[in-house]
């Protein structure tokens, strides 16, 4: 999810919430707004109703830990989920030309569902406006401490300002949370281990047909948002009190005539993206209510016919008492699932009528006559049933008896009897000794296996080096040219490409789709130089050995390679997302490169120089990078000067997402000091980001320290 709207998110108010699928649950009870998060996967609430999981499904909210963030208006879940699902820009438009305020009445009569985006040459903030079933929703963020204003003071500040609006089709998806609610099935399980026959007594189906009204309203709180067509729910008109959340948070910034101005502009022209077939047909919909009204009535006409079989089930239990238990019983289930059935039909099946079918069951016998005999009535047929049961005993015995006189059946006597259970007893343990010695050769076959393999993986990585070191030998003794370190680091540039573009790349490593080894096997790092490297030596070795053993090469091999599996592994992607973003999309590494850092406010032309510097396919900075390859510990002015060029890069680059030292021995407790004071972004800094220099709204970088020991490096700041 992009990394502006987890930072918004984060701002917000944290709150207590149950884990696992049972807090999600408990949130759509209280008619929660906000957002809710595992760590890793996200999903927007408004009143209760999910709108869409990003970066993950709803099943991975199941037995994890969540944390809640309340928003502070109703309109940011809308535009966060509208925003995150992303949508079609219809056309953008020029404040000045096309109003603002023209554009709203034409998008809230038309029913248009999207959003206004109108941050393009605006310098003050940004502006939205969400719409949403004929209603409309600003929003807006003021400023560089980007202040939140909804409702008529947003929609007037946006409609004052100069610039180019975007018009965006987007939607919204509601997702249904896993079933069965875990809640439910804990309540269940405790009203059946207390005993149902006092559950059944004290609730009846007509009751829970009463209260089914009730838990429908409640359904409804969010308008039944997922109806595309638009098109109202049944039993409910557009101006309802079940409208929920658009209903309560619409705002009226039209002016007292935007009636008269609608009529007297019904013959302006329609933009191309405005789709009559979205208007709702009002007579579709009292159609509509009219015929679940309808429906309505004519499930409860029905009642008392399910009241005459409730009878005539008691009247046949009656008349049959011995052997008639299972008749009874059958005759007992259908009056239950006669008002199920009904239930459901009137749209009426709530959670709490299934928390209370077990109870149910029992009561169906009862015709809820109030005075006990019905009760009665079934504990005597119980009674008689149990005599009839217990009636064939005696004969079934005396079968089993004259068997056993006999002695012989089919011919066979007891001894042979004996005899066969004796040898096939012995058959069992022979064949439980061959599984046993089965099984250990088995696992003794995986031992050499494995053995094996790593035998063979030791013998090709010992014919690899023996390859490369005659290599490195011969390119040696044809060594016939010279140039120092530096000279052969500032001519050198590489190239990120792959074995198969289809196989492991950059991009699905971030996405998780594929384990380190893959990337490293499909993963190239070519070079190109600005000299010959035929029979060049640098530093007393061939040119291919020195570029491999450099720290600057190690540095971009692990970068590429290592640091995004580090962030997923330790589930710190939200706290570093500008960072994990960026990796995905390196194309080519400047060594001991420059970065042009020219803007308006200074004519002349200057630039930063770093050690390493990476960049996208349109050569823009993504890294840059410092290293010190000194025994001596790294101060703190080294690092405070990576400060100070990152941010001037960052001030003409916003592509910039961080900026590393890189050391080959370890770093002073002042420099530590240093890193803290740069990325503390204020004394009331509420971001999310980890390690994060924040120079304005929209500029900032991740601040990195990492050690390179031992031939491995390992990062330091931010502590993973």
């Amino acid at each position: 999810m992009d990394s502006e709207i987890l930072d918004a998110v984060t701002e917000w108010g944290a709150r207590p919430v149950s884990d696992g699928v049972a807090g999600l649950y408990d949130l759509a009870d209280e008619e929660f707004s906000g957002a809710v998060t595992d760590g890793t996967a996200w999903t927007f609430v408004l009143n209760g109703r999910y709108l869409g999981v990003f970066d993950g499904d709803v099943h991975d909210f199941e037995d994890a830990s969540l944390t809640a963030y309340t928003a502070p208006d109703v309109s940011l879940p809308l535009l966060y989920a509208m925003r995150a699902r992303g949508g079609q820009t219809r056309g953008q438009y020029y404040s000045n030309e096309t109003p603002l305020t023209e554009i709203d009445e034409t998008l809230s009569s038309g029913n248009f569902v999207g959003y206004v985006e109108l941050s393009e040459n605006v310098l003050s903030g940004d502006y939205y406006v969400v719409y949403y079933g004929g209603r409309s929703l600003p929003v807006a963020y003021v400023g560089n401490s980007r202040r939140l204003l909804t409702g008529d003071e947003a929609f007037e500040r946006a409609a004052d300002e100069v610039g180019i609006y975007s018009v965006v089709d987007a939607d919204v998806d509601i997702v249904e949370l896993p079933e069965p609610d875990p809640r439910e099935t804990d309540d269940a399980g405790a009203g059946a281990g207390a005993g149902g026959a006092a559950g059944a007594a004290a609730t009846t189906t007509d009751a829970a047909g009463a209260d089914a009204p009730a838990d429908a309203a409640d359904d409804v709180a969010f308008d039944d948002v997922d109806t595309g067509d638009g098109t109202t729910p049944a039993g409910t008109g557009p101006d309802d009190a079940a409208d929920g959340a658009f209903a309560d948070a619409t705002t009226d910034h039209r002016s007292a005539d935007a009636d008269a101005a609608d009529e007297a502009d019904t013959d302006a022209p329609t933009p191309d993206w405005a789709t009559p077939e979205v208007a709702t047909d009002d007579a579709d919909d009292e159609a509509t209510g009219e015929e679940t009204a309808a429906g309505v009535d004519t499930n409860a006409d029905a009642a008392p016919e399910d009241e005459e079989t409730d009878a005539e089930a008691d009247a046949n239990a009656d008349a049959a008492p011995e052997g008639g238990t299972s008749a009874a019983a059958d005759g007992a289930d259908e009056p239950a699932a006669d008002d199920a059935a009904s239930a459901m039909d009137a749209g009426t099946v709530t959670t709490e009528d299934v928390a209370l079918e077990p109870a149910t069951n029992e009561e169906a016998g009862d015709p809820t006559d109030g005075d006990g005999t019905a009760d009665e009535a079934a504990d005597a047929d119980a009674t008689g049933d149990g005599a009839t049961d217990a009636e064939p005993t005696g004969a079934d015995e005396a079968t089993d008896a004259d068997a056993t006189d006999d002695g012989t059946a089919d011919g066979v006597t007891a001894d042979q009897v004996a005899r066969l259970r004796h040898e096939l007893e012995a058959v069992r343990e022979a064949k439980s000794e061959v599984e046993a010695e089965r099984d250990r050769i088995a696992s003794e076959r995986d031992e050499h296996r494995a053995a094996v393999e790593r035998l063979q993986e030791r013998v090709a990585e010992l014919e690899a080096e023996i390859e490369r070191l005659e290599d490195d030998d011969a390119a040696a003794v044809a060594t016939d040219r010279t140039l120092t370190p530096a000279e052969a680091l500032a001519g050198t540039n590489l190239f990120v490409r792959y074995e198969d573009k289809t196989a492991g790349t950059l991009e699905r490593a971030a996405q998780g789709r594929i384990d380190p080894s893959t990337l490293r096997d499909n993963l190239r790092i070519d070079h190109h130089t600005e000299f010959e490297t035929e029979g060049l030596a640098v530093d007393g070795r061939p040119f291919e050995a020195f570029l491999r053993g450099t720290t600057e090469h190690r540095f971009v091999e692990w970068l590429l390679t290592a640091l995004t599996y580090e962030i997923r592994q330790t589930d710190t992607r939200a706290g570093l997302s500008k960072l994990y973003e960026a990796i995905e999309r390196i194309d080519r590494i400047d060594l001991g490169g420059e970065v042009d850092v020219t803007a308006e406010t200074r004519p002349e032309a200057t630039s930063e120089s770093f050690d390493v510097v990476f960049r996208d396919k349109m050569g823009d900075p993504l890294f840059v990078a410092a290293i010190e390859d000194d025994r001596d510990p790294t101060t703190a002015s080294a690092v405070e000067e990576l400060i100070e060029s990152a941010s001037r890069v960052s001030e003409t680059a916003t592509t910039l997402a961080g900026a590393f030292f890189v050391s080959t021995s370890f770093f002073e407790s002042a420099a530590m000091k240093a890193v803290v004071d740069a990325t503390r972004g204020g004394l009331f800094s509420r971001s999310s980001r980890r390690s994060y220099v924040k120079l304005s709204r929209k500029s900032g970088f991740h601040l990195c320290l990492v050690e390179a020991r031992d031939d491995d490096l390992f990062l330091t700041v931010p502590d993973l």
